[in-house]
């Protein structure tokens, strides 16, 4: 897949929603941008806590999730809820706001309504967050 829209694949919006661009996407994994808005709720003096990395890699599973979905013409997104983190971690505890992180999620299992992913975020390059996410899909956000 090439182009994914990323407001059509993910729900949030505002400064709730920090993923800004689809790198790469594939069946299994997918590669997206995100920054953290100041006006994001969440930021104390121009940092956001280091567990923001979890919704961003929620993020980026909810658009992998939409952009796979059989039966439609178009990417639409899909309701649904976190359900699970296991093994997260945290490289530093806070992530920078208004710079550009990668993140990635890749599937690594799926029983329709559930799902399982691997998250990671980067800065610069390096690892800032990692976590396995379980998530139970709801199905499409009405548009």
């Amino acid at each position: 897949m090439t182009t994914v829209p990323v407001p059509a694949v993910v729900p949030q919006t505002g400064a709730a929603r920090m993923i800004r661009d689809v790198v790469r996407a594939d069946a299994t994994s997918i590669v997206a941008t995100a920054t953290i808005d100041a006006a994001h709720p969440l930021v104390v003096g121009g940092a956001a806590p280091a567990y923001l990395g979890i919704e961003i890699g929620a993020q980026a599973a909810a658009a992998l999730a939409a952009s796979t979905a059989t039966g439609r013409d178009e990417p639409r997104a899909i309701g649904g809820r976190l359900v699970r983190v296991r093994d997260a971690r945290f490289a530093r505890p806070a992530l920078p706001v208004g710079a550009v992180l990668t993140v990635t999620a890749e599937c690594t299992g799926a029983f329709a309504p559930l799902a399982s992913y691997l998250v990671q975020v980067c800065h610069d390059g390096a690892v800032v967050v990692t976590a396995a996410l379980s998530t139970y899909e709801l199905g499409p956000v009405p548009a």
